[in-house]
């Protein structure tokens, strides 16, 4: 399902910001949380929807990072500006990734196209390092959150499965587009990809809500169906990747097919790498 913003998705979980790069809102009596800080660019549009459901930035108690591509996280800086002691929960290697400079570097330029392009402003971090505490995934046990692991599309990819049966996925489940359409994202590992995606299955009877990094809530019917939509397009694409023969050389053959539609609010080199990836996957 696609929806506009500010969205409440259950009762006291809210979708805010621009859909093709939510931020979203756990209420939690006085200790509320940001899942997913994504580009720079909200960050006027989230104070405004923060506002618009009654949450003062003050208020929040902490920020889930669910991976570490720069579309999920380059918020971060601003808001650790803005609330130094807010604390932010990832993966214990995500701390040691933000203060590569050369990496960030790259998110910077690349948040600044995509920030600029979505929103029209964007709001880059003062030094090209970030120096952060991470407080592990596991301790969001204190709000009634369970983490997977749920590797494939990034060495560091999460989900967080909420006590009333909501499941934040990220990008675990693939890219679907409301213009582009379904875009397997298998970056790290294809066969760990699926591993993931089937995990997300077996856990179906524990969850009626999945929310994906990008323009889609499903619930109850539309989970299966995404489910089963993203196992058959990623194999679909390994397929056809193997049957021409594609090699990493080939990537502009793939790009022409998927740079569009949502897609073309990133960088093309960008997307360019993605689809070099989705073929060194598919054929390593």
């Amino acid at each position: 399902m696609y929806y506009t913003t500010p969205y409440e998705i259950y009762k006291d979980t809210w979708a805010l910001c621009d859909p093709r790069f939510p931020v979203f809102l756990i209420k939690r009596k006085n200790r509320h949380i940001l899942i997913e800080p994504e580009i720079s660019g909200c960050w006027e549009l989230l104070l405004g929807h923060l506002n618009t459901v009654g949450i003062d930035l003050e208020e929040i108690d902490g920020c889930v990072v669910l991976h570490e591509h720069y579309d999920h996280l380059m918020l971060l800086p601003k808001l650790l500006e803005a609330r130094g002691n807010i604390k932010i929960y990832g993966d214990r290697n995500l701390r040691e990734i933000l203060k590569k400079r050369d990496l960030l570097e790259l998110y910077i330029q690349a948040d600044e196209f995509s920030s600029q392009k979505t929103y029209r402003s964007s709001h880059p971090p003062k030094t090209p390092q970030l120096e952060i505490e991470v407080e592990p995934l596991e301790s969001l046990e204190k709000y009634n959150i369970e983490t997977f692991n749920l590797p494939g599309h990034s060495p560091l990819s999460k989900g967080i499965l909420l006590g009333e049966g909501i499941f934040f996925v990220s990008d675990s489940l693939g890219f679907f587009g409301k213009e582009l359409g379904y875009c397997p994202l298998y970056f790290h590992n294809y066969n760990e990809y699926l591993a993931s995606i089937e995990r997300i299955k077996n856990l179906r009877n524990r969850f009626h809500t999945i929310i994906t990094g990008h323009n889609t809530i499903f619930m109850d019917k539309e989970v299966d169906e995404a489910i089963e939509t993203a196992i058959e397009k990623t194999v679909e694409l390994r397929e056809k990747i193997d049957s021409l023969g594609l090699t990493e050389e080939d990537k502009d053959y793939l790009l022409e097919e998927i740079y569009k539609g949502e897609f073309l609010l990133y960088p093309r080199e960008i997307i360019a790498n993605c689809a070099r990836y989705l073929i060194k996957r598919s054929i390593s």
